[in-house]
């Protein structure tokens, strides 16, 4: 079962669900802050998502978004260069843009949805964090079980910056 949440943590696209969505979550903390997002959520603004897990690189390389307007309007990662073993660097992922279709994997609503859908599994071990003053998820990890190794999910919103149009 852990393995199935991993596999669908890492997974790109989801176009079949809605992004904002008026579910009832099961903790809480996750039901307050989804609340207070949606009440007080800004138009534009630019943040960062980034996945950990036993997952391929591309996944865990952190993604740089720009909102407009309430809609992503860009995503990409930056690539990774990596050491060629004499002194010199090669890019082992190169620079990705994610297309519109790609964008819902990034959305703090469907994040929302992803955290819910982790506590749904009931998990050995978790932690959740939300930002103060807008509610967004900042940290949410996952253990499903302490006694399977690379089973763990993490999801990151860093860098929230507001912009001022």
């Amino acid at each position: 079962m852990a393995i199935f949440l991993l596999l669908v943590g890492c997974n790109t696209i989801n176009s079949n669900e809605e992004s904002e969505s008026t579910e009832t979550f099961i903790d809480e903390r996750v039901q307050l802050n989804a609340n207070k997002w949606n009440r007080i959520k800004p138009n534009d603004f630019d943040y960062i998502f980034q996945r950990e897990c036993y997952c391929i690189t591309e996944y865990t390389l952190p993604v740089y978004l720009s909102v407009r307007d309430g809609r992503i309007v860009k995503a990409y990662h930056q690539g990774k260069l990596t050491s060629d073993g004499n002194g010199g660097y090669i890019w082992t992922v190169n620079r990705r843009t994610y297309t519109e279709e790609e964008y819902e994997q990034f959305k703090i609503e469907r994040l929302f949805k992803t955290t819910n859908d982790g506590l749904n599994q009931n998990p050995e071990n978790y932690s959740l964090a939300f930002d103060d003053s807008l509610g967004y998820p900042i940290d949410i990890f996952f253990d499903f079980n302490l006694n399977i190794a690379d089973d763990e999910i993490r999801y990151k919103i860093f860098n929230f910056t507001l912009v001022d149009n």
